[in-house]
């Protein structure tokens, strides 16, 4: 198994800790700022407000960002693939496909909380918790995946995620759970979005680390599809709790997959 194993030292754990935390503030801001005009302009007021950064972004990068322009290579467009797919990331892919599948996004967590009694302007105070949690957990999370590992550590994002699963279910009677469920979710997306990507680099030769993303991202964005419209064909045709029945099932097989490809990777196996 010399072919599995991955050898890693980089501190992309932290890296990626950070630029998540940054990602996140602004996450934590815009619905909180939401929360705070809703009772003044209404849901359709907030949308319209949101396209005031987006207008801002727009123009800052048109007129002021400069690209800088380096030596272009004229290569195929998957000259790379092969060399990029090996039995190493293919291995890793297929365990993140596996999870990856049944993984809806905090939109079914702010249903949830609705469900639970969280009245609809406070709805935006659970997705300020949500990404606060994201916030506090990424960099620390990403330290200690350099120190121990990133794939342990990915374990326990998968680990929150069945605990938010778990928690969907059985936690019923009150709009404090609405909360509750919330903080669960985000520990796991400041860890799953902070190790995750982490992990790519690891695979992969340096100058190929454009193509593995791609690959990844492809990966996440067919799965990400197809795992919210099974979620929420569940959730509207049987109940809640079927869908994150079904969450929990897939990714309890994509954790059992995991300490596979873990046990696999392990240098002690040579």
């Amino acid at each position: 198994m010399r072919s599995l194993v991955i050898r890693s030292k980089s501190e992309g754990g932290k890296a990626f800790g950070v630029h998540e935390s940054l990602d996140q503030i602004g996450a934590v801001l815009g619905p909180l700022l939401a929360f705070l005009v809703f009772p003044l302009v209404g849901f359709r007021g907030i949308f319209w407000l949101s396209f005031a950064p987006a207008v801002v972004s727009l123009l800052i990068l048109v007129f002021f960002v400069e690209e800088a322009v380096g030596l272009k290579k004229q290569t195929h467009l998957f000259e790379n693939a092969r060399q990029v797919l090996d039995r190493r990331f293919v291995f890793f892919l297929a365990v993140l496909g596996v999870f990856l599948v049944g993984a809806y996004n905090f939109s079914f967590i702010l249903l949830r909380a609705s469900s639970l009694g969280v009245p609809d302007g406070q709805i935006p105070l659970v997705y300020v918790v949500i990404n606060a949690i994201s916030v506090a957990v990424a960099f620390p999370c990403g330290m200690l995946a350099d120190r121990v590992g990133k794939m342990p550590v990915l374990g326990l994002s998968y680990l929150a995620f069945i605990g938010t699963s778990v928690a969907g279910i059985l936690l019923v009677g009150s709009w404090v759970y609405g909360f509750a469920v919330g903080c669960l979710f985000g520990t796991y997306l400041g860890i799953s979005d902070t190790v995750q990507r982490a992990i790519i680099p690891d695979f992969t030769k340096s100058e190929l680390k454009g193509t593995a993303y791609a690959f990844y991202y492809l990966l996440v964005g067919a799965s990400s599809f197809l795992a919210n419209s099974v979620f929420g064909y569940l959730w509207t045709s049987t109940s809640s709790s079927a869908a994150f029945q079904y969450s929990i099932v897939t990714s309890t097989v994509g954790v059992v997959a995991l300490v596979f490809l873990l046990v696999m990777t392990s240098p002690s196996r040579n």
